[in-house]
């Protein structure tokens, strides 16, 4: 697993891993403390990293 990208909103982290067949966005849950997953795999094409980004970008804007 390799972290590709950090960012955060008011309630935490958001990262993107690499972790070989999937990109996967860690994202803060709506109970404190806890994290989420969003997983996009990458059998999709190149176009997996551009949607976990644009997701990723989704849950750092939802809560400013």
């Amino acid at each position: 697993m390799q972290i590709k990208q950090t960012t955060f909103n008011i309630n935490g982290p958001i990262q993107i891993q690499d972790h070989g067949e999937a990109y996967i966005v860690s994202y803060p849950s709506e109970q404190a403390g806890y994290q989420r997953e969003k997983v996009f795999n990458k059998a999709i094409g190149a176009n997996a990293w551009q949607q976990a980004r644009s997701f990723a970008k989704e849950m750092r804007e939802m809560d400013e």
